[in-house]
């Protein structure tokens, strides 16, 4: 187990990502829905390829047409969006518009009415060009499935193939969600297997892995880093599937367990974390992570700049993109990296 002093982190997280030597650019999708991520965003545009605020949700409806309506738009910041782009003209701006508040009966209707389908994209494909954006994540593999409860995933293919055909008409780009194919034994979680993965990037611009999203009985560690490249190796080992169009998910938080009881940390947790318990933080040699060990056996794992580097450099291998699961819980530093 490799200790890291805890000063070494609490005395440099602050130093602006700004002031540093910009690293080769790669495909870097970042999300962001704090202000911590939307004001890193800004100082450190150059960084990132795609920017996705998370600020919609689409819900399919019937009033009088079959049609969606677009929540979120009261967050929309306009005068962000020019910010960001003035630090980079050559961004990306994807907003993340999440299927929400549906019936499972209005959901399971919907994946079957191509008409409907039809006008959804097309009121969300206008609302990206009036709002001069170009393109969208689209969210909603899991919400559907944990919906519908049914074996449907023939239909989402079709649905997104063919919305991935609207926005290309409209020269926008589509990028979709996906959970990790393996689970947490590194077997086929069923969600979504290597042949389906196949199709859908036939016709969508990218798919963000989301690898920053382990679940096990038993607490391990946030992302293990086997765990992460057993995804890639399975999804790549299907000829077809072409890695430029890949992002590997990368969390940007933690978790913490106090008293039996996991929480999920951000930045500011941790530096006081670091702050209040003695000691120093461990390296987990099998997930690659730092552990930070409280005298009660308390503890919390947050990413740092030897757990982000290792992963980046697992990205690199692979000649994968990263899509950054959230900016604004991170530390200002880890920006340094990308």
């Amino acid at each position: 187990m490799k200790i890291i002093a805890q000063n070494s982190i609490r005395f440099t997280y602050q130093f602006p990502a700004a002031l540093i030597q910009l690293s080769t650019r790669v495909r870097f999708l970042e999300l962001s829905w704090n202000n911590g991520g939307y004001n890193i965003a800004k100082w450190a545009a150059r960084k990132f390829t795609h920017i996705s605020p998370v600020w919609f949700q689409f819900k399919p409806e019937v009033k009088q047409q079959k049609t969606c309506a677009i929540f979120g738009t009261h967050d929309m910041d306009i005068k962000w969006l020019a910010d960001v782009h003035a630090n980079n003209s050559e961004i990306k701006f994807v907003p993340r518009f999440i299927i929400d508040g549906s019936s499972p009966g209005d959901v399971k209707r919907f994946l079957y009415d191509e008409k409907w389908q039809t006008n959804c994209a097309q009121l969300i494909v206008n609302f990206i060009k009036k709002n001069k954006m170009h393109g969208a994540i689209v969210e909603l593999w899991l919400q559907i499935l944990s919906l519908v409860q049914a074996e449907v995933k023939e239909e989402l293919i079709e649905l997104i193939s063919y919305w991935a055909e609207l926005f290309h008409q409209n020269d926008l780009e589509i990028i979709v969600p996906l959970p990790a194919p393996l689970n947490d034994k590194n077997k086929p979680s069923g969600f979504v297997m290597k042949a389906e993965l196949a199709k859908l990037m036939n016709d969508v611009d990218y798919v963000n892995v989301m690898t920053y999203d382990y679940s096990s009985d038993r607490f391990v560690g946030v992302s293990p880093f086997e765990w992460i490249q057993q995804n890639f190796e399975y999804i790549l080992s299907e000829p077809s599937i072409s890695s430029s169009k890949l992002l590997m998910g990368l969390n940007f938080y933690g978790y913490a367990s106090q008293q039996s009881t996991m929480k999920a940390i951000v930045g500011r947790d941790f530096i006081e974390y670091l702050a209040a318990w003695s000691g120093a933080l461990f390296w987990n040699s099998i997930t690659k992570e730092h552990f930070l060990i409280a005298e009660n056996k308390d503890f919390c794992v947050y990413p740092t700049v030897a757990s982000l580097q290792i992963r980046l450099d697992l990205a690199s291998h692979f000649n994968v993109g990263v899509g950054i699961w959230e900016l604004g819980q991170g530390l200002n530093y880890f920006t340094c990296l990308l």
